[in-house]
């Protein structure tokens, strides 16, 4: 998994999964602040490109330990990982001096979306992920919110009006479809584009495409290097302003056309 070594070998509901982070990390934009406020086994923050500061929040008093006894082994950059609340650190943190914030959620699902009778040591319950889903959605226009979850009418009312994929996941019990909503509705620049591609031999092709491409430009006259850099800058000008909000990947779907009651279909 990723670049770092796990902090936790197994964790229920966690993120390790191939073919999971993966897809999470590629609907990531550019931050300077990267923050899991339900830090659990940390997948997506050790398998994503550091941000210049991250932060992880674990109420678990075994997890917190557990990172804390392994901090001085990862590479990770101005890393702190805080044993605390989430809500109140959601609540109280000074967003506005660390440029821009990313925040990934994935806390403990509703107990109706949930096939496995597991039980985490701090569950929230419905009053609680009702409070949570309006407090991510009071957060400052400078970070941008992902929070993951199984299909639940709960949080496709709450976030109807947010950017949603849906995609299956490999878990305990088989697959199952995970949904990812955002606080945003177009992708037009990666944090990190070291898993792009629909599946593992699409990212290998890519990535063999990469270091070709390199090459070739590395051997090219100065200045037919800066011809062809100045053409692909004002391709990538023209493309923001372009960007589809459809995935082209077709093992995941963009979700924000489905109403609530269509998810059942997904259960």
């Amino acid at each position: 998994m990723g670049r770092e070594e796990r902090i936790i070998r197994t964790y229920f509901g966690g993120k390790a999964a191939s073919g999971t982070y993966q897809k999470i990390i590629n609907q990531i934009r550019p931050h300077d602040c990267y923050i899991e406020p339900f830090l659990g086994g940390g997948s997506i923050l050790l398998s994503k490109k550091p941000a210049h500061i991250s932060i992880g929040v674990e109420i678990d008093p075994a997890i917190y330990a557990k990172w804390n006894s392994k901090l001085r082994h990862l590479t990770i950059p101005c890393l702190t990982i805080q044993h605390g609340d989430a809500f109140e650190f959601l609540r109280n943190f000074n967003y506005s001096q660390y440029g821009r914030v990313c925040v990934y959620l994935d806390p403990p699902y509703p107990h109706d979306s949930r096939k496995s009778k597991h039980r985490y040591a701090h569950e929230l319950t419905d009053e609680e992920h009702r409070e949570l889903l309006l407090l991510i959605q009071t957060l400052p226009q400078n970070v941008d919110v992902l929070i993951s979850t199984y299909p639940n009418l709960m949080y496709a009312e709450a976030l109807l009006n947010w950017h949603c994929i849906r995609f299956q996941s490999q878990t305990r019990k088989g697959l199952a479809w995970e949904m990812l909503y955002m606080n945003y509705h177009s992708v037009d620049d990666l944090h990190d584009t070291s898993y792009a591609g629909q599946d593992y031999r699409d990212r290998e092709r890519i990535k063999k495409k990469v270091v070709r491409w390199v090459e070739k430009y590395r051997q090219m006259p100065s200045e037919e290097r800066s011809a062809i850099f100045q053409a692909l800058c004002q391709i990538e000008n023209v493309d923001q302003n372009t960007v589809p909000l459809t995935s082209t990947d077709k093992n995941t779907d963009v979700c924000s056309d489905i109403s609530p009651k269509q998810l059942n279909l997904f259960v």
